[in-house]
C-alpha cells in the first residue's frame, strides 16, 4: 500500500472512530462498506483496541 494512502486510510479511520455521535451500528456498517478502511483498521492495533473498547458506548 502505497505510504500516502496508508496515512490517509489511518486518518480517515481514526476521525470516523472519534466521531461521537456515530453509535456502535452507524460505525460498523460504514466500516463494512468502505473495504480499504476495514483492512487497514485490521492492521492497526491502536484501531482494533479502540473499537473493543467503543462497542458498549
Amino acid at each position: 500500500m502505497p505510504e500516502n494512502l496508508h496515512l490517509s486510510l489511518s486518518i480517515t479511520a481514526k476521525l470516523m472512530l472519534n466521531t461521537e455521535t456515530l453509535r456502535c451500528k452507524a460505525r460498523e456498517t460504514i466500516l463494512h462498506n468502505i473495504p480499504e478502511i476495514n483492512q487497514f483498521i485490521y492492521k492497526d492495533k491502536y484501531l482494533m483496541w479502540y473499537i473493543r473498547c467503543s462497542e458498549h458506548d
